[in-house]
């Protein structure tokens, strides 16, 4: 993992701004915006990347990892609580019931 996160701290810059550059002609080629401002839209770009993948590993993958946590306990409580009051489990037809485009087939797929 440790050799995955080097290269990704050392190619992934170089990547990021290409891709943006790239996109921007794309942007000039189609009118979108002038030439000037690819400069500016890779720059904010590449700033605002940066800024969301900081953002990812001090905060937001905590943040993603508990709230999946909480719905998991949820769901586990609430189907401890069914199995409780015997209420049987929904079944394929049943689902399949409720869709208007989904039949059997395409449900247990």
């Amino acid at each position: 993992m440790d050799t995955l996160n080097k290269a990704i701290a050392t190619y992934g810059p170089a990547i990021v701004n290409k891709v943006l550059m790239l996109q921007g002609l794309w942007f000039v080629q189609h009118g979108v915006f002038s030439q000037n401002y690819v400069e500016v839209y890779v720059s904010v770009g590449t700033a605002a990347i940066g800024a969301a993948w900081s953002f990812w590993n001090t905060y937001g993958r905590d943040i993603v990892t508990s709230e999946l946590e909480v719905w998991k306990a949820k769901s586990l409580a609430e189907a401890a609580k069914m199995r409780e009051h015997n209420v049987p489990m929904v079944t394929v037809g049943q689902i399949a019931a409720q869709s208007p485009t989904m039949d059997v087939a395409a449900v247990t797929k």
